[in-house]
């Protein structure tokens, strides 16, 4: 559960930077007195970006979910033939 609880705070974070971004040029494009429709574009760009990141590191997130799941599941296959060695044994 942390990771996801960690997984989010670093969309967020990842999220406020790049808007901050885009924030900041906007302002210099206004006091420069750039065309306001670039400056609008950067803003829908920043949402349009941070979609790939998310899918990014959701997948990075889940690829080592994965990998603890088929290790688990990998040792509960060796305890249950240990098991039965054992009650074999007996």
């Amino acid at each position: 559960m942390k990771k996801s609880e960690n997984l989010v705070a670093t969309l967020l974070a990842v999220y406020a930077i790049i808007l901050t971004l885009c924030i900041a040029i906007y302002a210099i494009f206004k006091l420069l007195d750039v065309n306001i429709t670039l400056a609008t574009n950067l803003l829908i760009w920043s949402a349009t970006i941070f979609a790939p990141i998310a899918v990014l590191m959701t997948y990075t997130s889940w690829k080592e979910q994965k990998t603890a799941e088929v290790i688990s599941n990998l040792a509960q296959n060796d305890l249950k033939k240990y098991a039965k060695i054992m009650n074999e044994i007996s």
